[in-house]
């Protein structure tokens, strides 16, 4: 690595690294995404964050989980994340997802959506940790009326 960022030591670096993520997060809280989450913490430095959709004035949140599954050694997590519930219904249309990647000091996991989503009355969201990992994830839908 040439230029000024190989002069810094090492430590100097992820110290900025972290107060760059804090400031991101800060104003992404401060602006147009509403309050911090209810555990308050930061999002992820890795790119494992997933936002689809568009938030509206008319939205509002119709489901929210956190997702923290604790690893162990060599073995790769999978949970699936379904709303509404097996046998209950939702009359709003999804118009946002937010999914963030909670788990700031290690290698984040993958949430991917498997059916549903974006304009839609419903959505099945597939996480999977890495080998050895935690997953740990905050959802949020919004949606509105149709």
């Amino acid at each position: 690595m040439s230029g000024y960022w190989s002069k810094l030591p090492l430590f100097t670096l992820a110290v900025w690294c972290l107060v760059a993520a804090e400031e991101f997060t800060d104003n992404i809280q401060e602006h147009e995404w509403g309050p911090p989450p209810p555990s308050k913490r930061k999002i992820s430095l890795n790119n494992n964050s997933l936002f689809l959709g568009e938030r509206r004035s008319d939205d509002e949140v119709i489901f929210e989980t956190e997702v923290d599954l604790k690893g162990e050694p060599e073995k790769v997590l999978e949970h699936t994340v379904s709303f509404p519930k097996w046998g209950f219904t939702n009359d709003k249309i999804i118009n946002f997802i937010s999914i963030i990647d909670v788990n700031l000091w290690e290698e984040g996991g993958k949430a991917t959506i498997t059916s549903g989503g974006v304009n839609a009355t419903h959505v099945t969201i597939h996480l999977r940790s890495q080998p050895g990992r935690h997953l740990d994830f905050q959802i949020v839908v919004r949606g509105r009326k149709s």
